[in-house]
């Protein structure tokens, strides 16, 4: 491939195109932060309006509906850990993935359910639920 030469006021000095479209994309990105932040509020919002709701809900109105939509993450408490190796011995791994964290399984998740389970308060002491919530927002088409 042959070099290309150009002058350094060519190369520190693009033609009117990029500088449009640099600058465009400056103010696109400064008018989606501001947006963002907008939207963020009006989320915040709308998650005090559904309070302690601990399931999927939904605010309906002509404009659009709001969904809160529910998470939750599941860890197991570090200092629990000996404990549950007690427990389950060489199970242990079937119950709870080791990683920097300490994670339940879905056959331990289950077993937090399970109110005749022997050991079932040591296990609901053990495991730590993180909730999160977010809101979404979609049209509403009206059907004539």
């Amino acid at each position: 491939m042959k070099a290309k030469k150009q002058s350094a006021a060519e190369k520190y000095q693009p033609g009117d195109y990029w500088t449009d479209r640099i600058r465009k994309a400056i103010a696109l990105d400064e008018e989606i932060k501001e947006l963002k932040a907008e939207l963020d509020e009006i989320k915040e919002e709308v998650k005090g309006y559904f309070g302690e709701h601990k399931s999927e809900s939904r605010l309906v109105t002509p404009a659009g509906a709001a969904i809160l939509k529910v998470a939750n993450s599941y860890s197991v408490l570090p200092e629990w850990v000996p404990e549950l190796k007690k427990i389950y011995k060489d199970d242990f791994g079937v119950f709870v993935e080791e990683k920097v964290r300490y994670s339940p399984t879905p056959a331990l998740r289950k077993l937090l359910a399970d109110a005749d389970y022997k050991y079932a308060d040591v296990i609901r002491e053990a495991v730590e639920i993180t909730t999160t919530y977010s809101v979404q927002f979609e049209k509403v088409v009206k059907i004539r």
